[in-house]
């Protein structure tokens, strides 16, 4: 099924929406979008993540790999190493 731009921009606006609830600081409010918006595009066609990203970082959707000091091997929440990590979000 093939959904359009606007189809896009019209959820991806509603987890916008969604997000910005409890005044929480914009780099919660980033990464809370961001995970919200990495669900949304595991639901839609390959074909169409390009364009939705697209949109999706107009509204401040940020890739982790886009960050120069990523690390996949450091939680993104407190920035200790994930075999060490205790938020939770790691198995």
């Amino acid at each position: 099924m093939t959904i359009s731009t606007a189809s896009h921009e019209i959820a991806l606006n509603a987890i916008a929406d969604s997000i910005n609830v409890g005044g929480a600081a914009y780099e919660i409010w980033a990464q809370r979008f961001s995970e919200a918006c990495d669900g949304y595009f595991d639901s839609i066609d390959s074909g169409q993540r390009s364009a939705a990203v697209e949109i999706a970082k107009k509204l401040g959707y940020s890739d982790p790999s886009d960050d120069v000091e990523y690390d996949p091997n450091v939680c993104s929440r407190s920035g200790i190493d994930n075999a060490y990590c205790h938020c939770g979000y790691h198995e």
